[in-house]
């Protein structure tokens, strides 16, 4: 009602401000009434009005977006373009504190399914690409937080909807961005750039471009040179993961340009960058002819480490799957390295000691794939495998794993014969 009092306003936005704090998980229903935003947004389209009175009216909105209602009703108030009209204008792009306060409306505003088709509409993500440009990190971090959000909404970026195809249209220049900001030497703006890079690489088509535009060697000399924490790190090896999704021609690039030497150290570190990187062996160890990848890059160990080691269940569950579908091919020269690494002992243990069927199951049917082998098979006869495998069968209740265990032991116990290489085949 003081809407042009400065010092009433800023009074106003600490109580919005902290009620807003206060209705987080939708437990109090703040200013859901559309007749309010519509006077808003009369207000802030007066040409006479203050920059300072300006901003805090766009702060105020900001706090009030935070709730998905509210969101609906800036857009049913015809707010979007006004907003994206004045993030373009000169007032915007001379006064750093405006701009940064209307990239975080946006910023919130772009989670919202229906806003950001229409922000994309008025030319929002151009603006924000020009926004990246600016000299000012406030400013550059607001942005590339906008950009993350626009990326986690699964509706428009997963699709072909047009918000994606100007998206697209722009990313050339979102990825030159996204790799400069991520050799910054402020940490908030790295792990931004990291975490709108990672979502914006679910989509396959910005895959496609992103290796076009030579992001994925970028991104791995960027892992390997640049001092990052943990924290992008496993932002970063999980944009990996996303590239892994999909296409092999990316699978086999980032495994060349050093991406699974990367992966490998990374087993080597923090629970969570060991689950990030066992996520990304599983879908390269998928891609043909990168066997020897595995073996040049000494990366069978790290993966079996975890079995034999009191690891999170979910990191043994990842490591399972990944060397799974190593072992799934004839190559001997995977089975000798698997040998080496003590896959049998590890596989073993876990399937005996661990109370997750899960885990279990993954076990049994890892030693299924390691059957193939004929040498690991006569490993397998000659240890105390068999016998643990029956001695597992009299306690295990469940059918199916009983069934499962079964046939692991019923493979593995194929005989393996020896041939003499001096003999005519």
């Amino acid at each position: 009602n003081k809407m042009n009092d400065p010092e009433s306003l800023e009074i106003g936005i600490k109580v919005v401000n902290n009620l807003v704090v206060l209705s987080r998980g939708e437990k109090l229903t703040i200013f859901r009434d559309k007749e309010l935003f519509l006077k808003i947004k009369a207000f802030i389209q007066q040409p006479s009005l203050a920059e300072d009175i300006l901003i805090t009216f766009i702060k105020i909105l900001a706090c009030l977006t935070v709730q998905e209602p509210n969101r609906l009703l800036v857009q049913e108030s015809g707010l979007l373009s006004i907003i994206v009209t004045l993030l373009q204008s000169p007032k915007s792009s001379n006064n750093s504190t405006l701009q940064e306060s209307i990239i975080t409306l946006l910023s919130h505003l772009l989670s919202h399914g229906p806003s950001a088709e229409e922000i994309v509409k008025n030319g929002g993500i151009q603006c924000l690409t020009s926004a990246l440009k600016s000299p000012n990190e406030d400013v550059q971090s607001a942005t590339l937080a906008a950009l993350t959000n626009f990326a986690t909404n699964s509706e428009f970026i997963s699709g072909e909807s047009s918000a994606v195809q100007t998206t697209i249209k722009e990313s050339p220049w979102i990825f030159q961005m996204l790799i400069k900001f991520l050799k910054s030497k402020n940490q908030t703006v790295q792990l931004r750039s990291a975490w709108a890079l990672s979502n914006l690489m679910i989509n396959e088509t910005m895959q496609l471009g992103f290796q076009k535009e030579g992001g994925i060697k970028e991104l791995i000399n960027i892992i390997n040179t640049t001092q990052l924490n943990d924290k992008i790190k496993q932002r970063l090896f999980s944009c990996i993961t996303h590239l892994t999704f999909y296409n092999d021609a990316i699978r086999g690039q980032i495994v060349k340009d050093g991406g699974l030497k990367s992966l490998t150290n990374a087993l080597q570190q923090t629970q969570e960058l060991q689950a990030e990187a066992a996520k990304s062996m599983i879908n390269l160890s998928l891609c043909d002819g990168l066997e020897d990848y595995f073996i040049r890059e000494k990366s069978i160990l790290p993966l079996v480490s975890p079995l034999d080691k009191k690891s999170e269940p979910q990191l043994q569950e990842l490591a399972s799957d990944a060397l799974t579908n190593i072992s799934a091919g004839p190559s001997e020269k995977i089975g000798e390295e698997l040998r080496k690494a003590g896959i049998l002992p590890a596989t073993l243990k876990v399937l005996t000691s661990s109370p997750a069927p899960s885990l279990q199951e993954r076990s049994t049917r890892l030693l299924r794939n390691l059957a193939v082998s004929g040498k690991t098979r006569a490993s397998f006869q000659n240890s105390n495998g068999p016998q643990l495998l029956k001695n597992l069968l009299t306690t295990i209740k469940n059918t199916e794993m009983k069934r499962s265990i079964q046939e692991a032991l019923n493979t593995m116990s194929i005989p393996h014969f020896e041939v003499d290489p001096s003999e005519p085949p």
